[in-house]
């Protein structure tokens, strides 16, 4: 192989490095003709279009439910069926292995692991002041 040539993935032609891309699933090298055909390709699909009575229907503000009445908007969001759901509580965690800090629901079933790191080691972050600490 001449040293600088890529090896397209759908057509097997040997292609100078200005002249090759990723596929759109970044798992495959394509040489500018290849990637130009796929990208028609999936231009070509079927398109969804709303008509304006579909935007006049999503325009229209639905009306409140009695359980989200009396309660702080901010803190609610509203499902497409109209039923008030709760955000999902969230913690902040920091690995004690790579000092990764990160986010993530507080209420999951998945065991809590780094997502950088893979170890278990997790504390979590709360907000504390150092009066609170010290008992002042």
């Amino acid at each position: 192989m001449i040293p600088g040539l890529y090896l397209c993935h759908r057509c097997r032609s040997r292609v100078p490095r200005a002249e090759i891309r990723y596929s759109k699933d970044g798992s495959q090298l394509l040489c500018l003709k290849c990637y130009g055909s796929q990208a028609a390709a999936s231009s070509n699909k079927k398109r969804i279009v709303a008509t304006d009575e579909d935007l006049e229907l999503l325009s229209e503000p639905a009306p409140p439910t009695s359980a989200a009445i009396g309660t702080s908007a901010s803190k609610r969001v509203t499902a497409v069926h109209g039923e008030p759901v709760e955000k999902a509580k969230r913690g902040t965690y920091l690995c004690s292995n790579c000092r990764y800090k990160f986010t993530r629901d507080k209420d999951t079933r998945i065991y809590p692991r780094c997502p950088y790191c893979g170890k278990a080691a997790l504390m979590e972050v709360t907000d504390v002041s150092v009066k609170d600490l010290i008992g002042r």
